[in-house]
């Protein structure tokens, strides 16, 4: 299958091997905490704050914060539905990769042609940007409890067709084969 991938990093023959992203330590993090409560939520946002995470990788800390609460909710209750952490993030048309390229890579990534060997399972992109953007406002107890809503809401979208902006989360090792424009 024919999917696209958008990057400011990375170049034309490069492999994207899952398991091994660029901050694959605060990936593992994320990946192996679990946030069961509300306590949990404070706990890792507490520390995620004053930690390294925003120099070490360029993402704000609501950011991970966000990924590691998704990821808990995946876990837990999706364990079906490939991993945001360690996924690779696709656009299925070449018109959906430019419109991601302008939109959340400020027009700066490169498009690259890469080939799957199945078809990739999508989700919906606005509701982790709707979960991310509330946890700029406020942390409470309510902001936590819509969060855990959304990412329920985000994993059952699964190629769900009426959806505006898709994600598609791949887990396969990739081959960026050519860049396209």
């Amino acid at each position: 299958m024919v999917y696209y991938h958008v990057s400011t990093q990375l170049h034309v023959g490069y492999t994207i091997y899952p398991t091994n992203k660029s901050f694959s330590n605060w990936s593992k993090f994320a990946f192996n905490t679990r946030i069961q409560t509300y306590s949990d939520f404070i706990s890792i946002y507490n520390y995620l704050k004053n930690s390294s995470v925003h120099s070490d990788t360029n993402r704000t800390f609501n950011k991970w914060l966000c990924e590691t609460l998704f990821e808990s909710i995946r876990q837990q209750r999706f364990p079906d539905c490939p991993t945001r952490i360690f996924g690779t993030f696709l656009c299925k048309d070449l018109n959906e990769s430019r419109i991601f390229n302008e939109k959340r890579r400020e027009g700066k990534g490169t498009i690259f042609l890469v080939d799957t060997e199945k078809t990739v399972d999508f989700f919906d992109m606005q509701i982790f940007t709707d979960a991310e953007t509330s946890l700029y406002n406020r942390v409470s107890e309510e902001v936590y409890n819509y969060c855990v809503e959304l990412a329920i809401k985000y994993w059952k979208s699964k190629n769900d067709n009426s959806i505006i902006e898709k994600e598609y989360i791949c887990m396969e090792i990739l081959l960026l084969k050519e860049t396209v424009s």
